[in-house]
């Protein structure tokens, strides 16, 4: 920890002091770009991976109608040493002028467009100097030269780019060439036929640090899925390559037919009808368009048997919130609304923070490049907020978050229903709680009374369910055909040994437990819309052997149910009143809970 009390604080008033001595000597122009103590804090400007910035570079390739961009890795001694990575297109093109001021921090001539991408001027230089400390760009216009413009970093700092006279730090003036450098020519001779017209960006003298992955395949990998996912909706009308593997579209809520993981044996995602709004910026007046869209994975959806290249658990991992999306390219996904961005959101319970089960379902927020301030659109386009007035409208319109709630209800009761599958054994065999608990009741000594009691109970029930099916089959209700239905039921076997079994039912403010006899089987059926089940047996922090020991405890207590017609009626009513005050006990203790983590 810092030790404010011994900060020096009177060391940094002479620093200072001295330096405005120097700037006044000096006569330095107070330009907005603090020369190249500038350009070296926007190396860290805050771009999430490699990929990130390399979506900037993509962004101007699209806005300049390229159908095609081609990214290489260069590597020097093995391919664990990265030295340039190069983006090259087949778009319009830049005269000279145009590439000089494209390469400057804010230049651009699409100051507060709203059309595509490109708004504010940082793109080029800012990607290319997350990266590392050379960008070099070419750029050709249809039947004009080929300019080439580089900015060194390294030779920033020792003041090459300073003007004597007025002490400016200026960006060089492009300068026309004839021909591309070979291994440049190579790529746009394979990959468009020639260097007719487009823009080839090198980013060299690379940080190390900086890169996502260090390995040529690694970053390779990186850069297919970012890309792959950042610009899916446009994938149709640009290709894309990444040392001549063709980048796919990775839609998050899997509706792209064209998708990767889109459709794996029948297994595809379901869309649910989509929701649209029209905002206004009350500070720029400006008006657009709000378009939410939802899919239901569940949780099979990604299964070991069924997502056996594992791509569908990556990406439903890595997009687990509200996923942001600008003009359709993919800005963030942020998996939690703070308290201080929706300081007057409502106290009834709303999704706003997302868990690790929510990833089976997906929402986008897609928005119109027009609502930038209405989104906390950052400089880098990789990271934004929507404000309080966009959720205050979602909520008011009683269809946004209630989708959400629905969803995440339904992930978690296929959830439980999937983790109540996969506890049980694998033949379809009784279960480990069934076969302790038949092995204990062996060893009880009940009156012959009470067994006899349960017995009869058990063979009522059959009778009933014999004669209902022969009145299904029109047949006549004989003392013969119903103990040979009854034999069809229950199998021939005479063993009056106790049978356990454990199962579910859905009863919608029913009772937490349902007990019932058969024959010589005894039922326990939990409901699965009772808080017990839910909250409970199905508790992600439980397991199959726990849940085996709950089964177990039920079926000791069923054991007693059916003794007598008074244990009967005792256990019936108890068993309500308990569903009833664990019904209240639980939904209270989870809020307890849910305060004190």
């Amino acid at each position: 920890m810092v030790n404010v009390n011994n900060l020096a604080t009177n060391k940094q008033k002479d620093r200072r002091a001295a330096f405005v001595k120097k700037l006044v000597d000096s006569k330095t122009k107070f330009t907005i770009a603090a020369n190249d103590a500038f350009v070296r804090s926007i190396q860290s400007i805050g771009y999430k991976s490699t990929g990130s910035a390399a979506a900037e570079i993509i962004d101007n390739s699209i806005e300049a109608n390229a159908s095609k961009v081609s990214i290489e890795i260069r590597y020097g001694d093995n391919k664990n040493q990265i030295t340039e990575l190069i983006f090259a297109d087949n778009g319009f093109g830049m005269d000279d002028v145009t590439l000089r001021y494209a390469m400057t921090f804010g230049g651009t001539d699409r100051e507060g467009s709203s059309d595509l991408f490109g708004r504010y001027g940082f793109g080029l230089p800012a990607s290319c100097m997350s990266q590392g400390n050379v960008m070099t760009v070419y750029s050709k216009e249809p039947g004009k030269p080929i300019y080439e413009l580089s900015f060194d970093l390294n030779a920033c700092s020792k003041g090459e780019y300073t003007d004597k006279k007025t002490g400016d730090m200026l960006m060089p003036e492009a300068t026309s060439i004839k021909a591309l450098p070979k291994h440049l020519q190579k790529i746009t001779d394979d990959d468009f036929g020639g260097f007719k017209s487009g823009t080839i960006v090198v980013m060299s003298d690379l940080n190390r640090h900086c890169l996502t992955n260090k390995s040529l395949n690694g970053l390779k990998t990186h850069l297919i899925h970012h890309l792959g996912a950042t610009f899916h909706k446009y994938l149709d009308r640009i290709s894309m390559s990444v040392c001549e593997e063709m980048v796919l579209p990775i839609d998050p809520t899997f509706s792209d037919p064209k998708g990767v993981a889109y459709d794996i044996g029948g297994s595809k995602a379901v869309q649910l009808p989509s929701q649209e709004f029209t905002l206004t910026d009350e500070i720029t007046g400006q008006k657009g368009k709000l378009r939410v869209s939802f899919a239901y994975l569940g949780p099979k959806f990604v299964s070991k048997e069924i997502d056996t290249t594992k791509v569908r658990g990556r990406v439903t991992r890595e997009y687990n919130g509200f996923i942001i999306s600008r003009n359709g390219r993919i800005i963030d996904c942020i998996s939690r609304i703070p308290a201080s961005i929706w300081p007057n959101a409502p106290k009834r319970p709303l999704v706003k923070v997302f868990g690790n089960n929510d990833a089976w379902f997906k929402v986008v927020l897609d928005f119109d490049a027009s609502l930038d301030n209405l989104f906390s659109i950052t400089t880098t386009k990789q990271q934004a907020m929507p404000k309080a007035e966009v959720w205050d409208i979602l909520e008011n319109s009683k269809m946004f978050f209630p989708m959400l709630s629905d969803l995440r209800k339904r992930c978690t009761e296929e959830s439980d229903i999937l983790r109540d599958e996969n506890d049980r054994s694998d033949d379809d065999g009784p279960r480990p709680s069934e076969i302790a608990s038949a092995e204990a009741s062996s060893f009880q000594n009940p009156l012959p009374v009470e067994e006899e009691h349960i017995l009869k109970i058990g063979d009522e029930k059959v009778t009933e369910a014999a004669k209902k099916q022969l009145l299904d089959q029109n047949q006549e209700l004989t003392e013969e055909n119903i103990e040979s239905k009854k034999k069809d039921i229950t199998g021939e076997q005479t063993n009056k040994k106790r049978v356990f079994r454990h199962g579910t039912i859905n009863v919608p403010g029913g009772d937490f437990i349902f007990i019932s006899v058969f024959g010589n089987e005894l039922r326990v059926d939990l409901n699965t819309a009772h808080v017990f089940y839910k909250d409970f047996y199905m508790n992600p922090s439980s397991n199959g052997d726990i849940r085996q020991y709950i089964e177990a405890f039920l079926m000791t207590l069923a054991e007693r149910y059916y003794i007598n017609d008074m244990n009967e009626a005792f256990y019936a009513r108890e068993i309500s009143f308990w569903s009833s005050m664990m019904n209240d006990s639980f939904k209270k203790l989870k809020k307890e809970l849910s305060k004190a983590s």
